[in-house]
C-alpha cells in the first residue's frame, strides 16, 4: 500500500510538471517593426532597433517591409499611417514620432517583468500543489 501511494504521488507530481513547464518559461518579447527603403525616419530609428536587439536576449524583432504587399497588410491592420511603426506582443502599438530607445526600453523591461511575474507565480503554484498531495498522502 505504501508503494502505490509513492507511486501515486510520483505520478501527480510528474503529470502538474507537465501542465505548468510551458508557463515557467518566460516567452520572448516579439516586435514588429515596420519599415520602408528609401525612408528617412526609418534610417533614423533603424540604428534605435538595432541597438536595441543587441541589448536584449530574450526578444526577437521581426523587421517588416511595407512596401510589400504581406508587409502593408499586416502594418494596416494596426491601423498606422506612417512608417516607421513598432508593435511589441501584438499589444502596443508604438507610432513613428513616439520611437525613442528610452521609451522601447521601458516598454520591454516592462513585458519581461510581467513574464518574471508569472514565472514566478507558476512556480510557487506547482510547489504548493506538490505540498498539498504530499500532506494527503
Amino acid at each position: 500500500m505504501k508503494s502505490s501511494s509513492h507511486t501515486i504521488t510520483a505520478l501527480v507530481v510528474i503529470y502538474l510538471s507537465l501542465i505548468f513547464i510551458p508557463v515557467a518559461y518566460a516567452d520572448p518579447v516579439a516586435i514588429q517593426y515596420f519599415h520602408q527603403k528609401g525612408c528617412h525616419d526609418c534610417e533614423i530609428t533603424d540604428p534605435i532597433v538595432d541597438r536595441i536587439e543587441a541589448q536584449y536576449e530574450n526578444m526577437v524583432i521581426t523587421r517588416i517591409e511595407t512596401s510589400t504587399a504581406d508587409g502593408f497588410n499586416q502594418w494596416n491592420k494596426y491601423g498606422f499611417l506612417e512608417v516607421p511603426a513598432i508593435v511589441i506582443n501584438n499589444e502596443t502599438k508604438i507610432p513613428k514620432e513616439e520611437i525613442t530607445e528610452e521609451k522601447l526600453k521601458t516598454l520591454i523591461d516592462e513585458y519581461l517583468v510581467e513574464e518574471e511575474n508569472i514565472t514566478e507565480y507558476t512556480t510557487e503554484e506547482v510547489t504548493r500543489k506538490e505540498q498539498e498531495i504530499e500532506y494527503i498522502n
